[in-house]
């Protein structure tokens, strides 16, 4: 390449840059473009265009864009990384891996590649090594936001509450200007979390203990403090009940970790119940998480729903798209009436059930029809008005078997969205 040429290369590709920085991206497309006129194989202009693509969403062509600055320079980390970030987008979690590991291979202070990493292993359940990878990034860049909150909401989804705390005050005091919203909680939520988290496991009223802790838990949010897999913020509305009850659901769910969830009526707390199953199915997957008699366990969670509506019609509900591919969870079609036999065959019993279908009659029906193949806890939606017990309420008392515990839960705006009534078939009086 001779000096006018060479030159050319330079000013273009800086006014290339330059313009791709003012967001003037057909003027910086066109530049790059004809920097590879110049140079085809000029690796930062092909790794540049591959970013301004990624903007774009065309996902293939930035892949192509990298794949070739990596052949021309084999040592690129910043091509490789970028490229880590398409495959994730891609969901091929195992070659963004690759990519990421080749990054730190080449130079193994890039705290973004390690943040990566963790991310990457904290969705595929090997949690222990997200944990360290996210603790990489942070000793590399003691003011990398994104790893304090991973590493954070790591923490809390293994129960690790005080440590989490930790964790927190040192990134308060670490990052200038620090914002709590970077990772969606605060310093009173960990400090709350914690001493909940003494209080089920030492509380010998162990039905307060549950309920307290789920209802407090749901206070905090405790749906937003990890990446969700799912796309449920729609059922999240502030005002419904859904910000108390789905939440709340979420927590007990993750506290009790049952094997089979039942749930008749699909709606906003679907989202929830199901995310709670996988996350405890990640727990049960490492062995670091796992208490020590649980090592033997299969957990083999499902959840299974029961509604009228079709589910082509439930795909089209904002969130409900994802729900219906997961393989965690069984639609039924139609009503729930006389279905226990078939239920009772196919799952065996259900340990966990939510209920929220219908009226009165409809919660009689399930009573008689359901009591036998239920073990463990039944939650009934909707059993106060106003502060006060309704109707619903009465034929719960007037119909269960036996004399079961039996636990109210009204939320303090005494609406009907958030009351609950607990019936544990594990424990009598």
């Amino acid at each position: 390449m001779n000096k006018n040429k060479d030159l050319d290369l330079k000013e273009t590709f800086a006014l290339a840059v330059k313009n791709y920085t003012e967001n003037n991206i057909k003027i910086a497309t066109d530049l790059f473009n004809q920097v590879l006129k110049i140079d085809p194989n000029h690796s930062a202009t092909l790794n540049n265009l591959g970013i301004l693509y990624a903007d774009l969403g065309k996902n293939q062509k930035a892949k192509s864009c990298y794949e070739k600055a990596i052949a021309i320079n084999p040592n690129f980390a910043d091509a490789y990384y970028n490229l880590s970030n398409i495959f994730i987008k891609l969901n091929k979690s195992q070659k963004a891996i690759d990519c990421c590991e080749k990054v730190i291979t080449i130079n193994p202070n890039f705290a973004e590649a390690h943040n990566n990493l963790g991310a990457l292993f904290e969705n595929s359940g090997v949690i222990h090594k997200a944990k360290n990878y996210y603790e990489k990034a942070i000793q590399i860049n003691p003011n990398f936001v994104e790893a304090h909150s991973n590493l954070i909401s790591t923490l809390v989804n293994q129960g690790k509450f005080e440590d989490a705390e930790t964790c927190y005050q040192k990134a308060i005091a670490l990052i200038p200007n620090y914002n709590n919203n970077d990772i969606k909680f605060n310093s009173d939520n960990l400090r709350k979390l914690s001493r909940l988290d003494k209080n089920i496991r030492l509380n010998p009223n162990i039905e307060k203990a549950l309920v307290d802790n789920g209802k407090n838990l749901s206070s905090t949010n405790l749906h937003s403090l990890s990446p969700s897999p799912l796309e449920y913020e729609e059922f999240y509305r502030e005002g419904m009940g859904t910000e108390n009850v789905g939440s709340f659901l979420r927590a007990l769910v993750q506290m009790v970790r049952p094997n089979r969830i039942l749930e008749i009526g699909a709606g906003y707390t679907t989202p929830f119940l199901l995310e709670a199953l996988i996350n405890n199915k990640r727990v049960f997957h490492d062995g670091n998480l796992r208490e020590a008699y649980f090592k033997n366990y299969n957990y083999t969670p499902k959840l299974v729903v029961i509604d009228d509506m079709s589910l082509e019609d439930l795909k089209k509900k904002p969130g409900m798209n994802n729900l219906t591919s997961s393989k965690y969870i069984d639609f039924i079609e139609g009503k729930f009436e006389d279905k226990a036999d078939f239920l009772l065959k196919k799952y065996g019993n259900f340990d966990f059930v939510w209920f929220d279908c219908g009226g009165p009659q409809e919660y009689k029906t399930f009573i008689d029809q359901y009591w036998n193949i239920c073990s463990g806890y039944i939650f009934f939606h909707f059993t106060y008005t106003d502060g006060s017990p309704n109707a619903f309420h009465k034929v719960i008392l007037d119909n269960v078997k036996g004399k079961p515990v039996i636990f109210d839960i009204v939320e303090p705006h005494k609406k009907r969205q958030g009351s609950i009534t607990m019936v544990n078939k594990n424990s009598y009086i």
